[in-house]
């Protein structure tokens, strides 16, 4: 928990220093009037005026990241800016199959794994990778405040806090070819994941009848991923002569484990202006 207390204090430090910034520029001197070029030069990198030309108008987005599709999850996103500096956003959808990627990724991550005292016989990565994904579908949501900065013609830079939130409900099969961990009782595992993020981006608009918006992003976060427990105990079966012999098997404890991993997230989103 103190990692990710630590999380928010510096990226709430880093927001107000951001906007702050933004907001107190300074009075020019003279060598600066000189050589600042006039608001209509082609030089001037000031704020576009494109998203809020008036203030009942182009205030809304409605949004959807492809990217998420890579983590089986289907969301559309509405954002809202409450002034020129903030906005804040959320999203929902739904996660129509299991999540690979965090199988394949949790094996490098689990060497930064913030959470030592993991005791399941069975990682994330085991029953990500191992789990087969059960029938229906889970929710995803998140919920963001954004940040405003300084952009160049029609774009704009931000500093946006995110927190997602989405789960698995996967079946682990017995041993196969691949995985020789034997499982009693062929049991559901729910993975539950609750992601902090930090990113940095650009948001950039297009005119016309139909206002579009292109966000290009990339930062880090934090995953506080809990899964059912297993443990690993002997088992007595017959094996093919009729003789008694023991096996390893791994048994849900009906506990849960958590484990706290950092990430790197880049992105890109679509929306239309409104």
């Amino acid at each position: 928990m103190k990692a990710i207390f630590l999380f928010f204090f510096f990226f709430l430090t880093g927001a107000i220093l951001h906007v702050h910034a933004q907001k107190n520029k300074g009075e020019p001197n003279e060598l600066d009037k000189l050589y600042i070029p006039t608001q209509n030069s082609v030089f001037n990198p000031g704020k576009s005026s494109t998203k809020n030309s008036s203030p009942s108008e182009n205030n809304n987005a409605i949004k959807f990241n492809p990217v998420l599709l890579t983590r089986s999850i289907g969301a559309l996103f509405y954002e809202k800016w409450l002034s020129d500096e903030i906005s804040v956003q959320g999203g929902l959808g739904i996660c129509y199959n299991k999540d690979i990627m965090m199988g394949k990724l949790s094996e490098i991550q689990r060497e930064f794994n913030f959470s030592r005292d993991a005791t399941s016989s069975f990682n994330i990565s085991d029953i990500m990778l191992r789990g087969e994904f059960s029938s229906g579908s889970t929710p995803f949501i998140s919920f963001a405040f954004r940040f405003f900065g300084s952009g160049y013609y029609d774009s704009e830079s931000y500093f946006e806090l995110n927190f997602r939130y989405y789960s698995n409900t996967l079946k682990i099969p017995d041993a196969t070819e691949s995985y020789n961990k034997r499982v009693l009782d062929l049991p559901e595992v729910t993975v539950r994941n609750f992601n902090y993020l930090l990113t940095y981006g650009y948001q950039v608009y297009t005119s016309g009848k139909i206002r579009t918006s292109h966000d290009f992003y990339y930062g880090i976060g934090l995953r506080n991923t809990s899964y059912d427990s297993f443990r690993e105990e002997k088992m007595t079966v017959m094996d093919e002569f009729g003789y008694p012999r023991e096996i390893d098997v791994h048994k849900k404890t009906g506990s849960r484990e958590t484990v706290l991993m950092p990430f790197m997230i880049i992105g890109y989103a679509f929306g239309f202006l409104f």
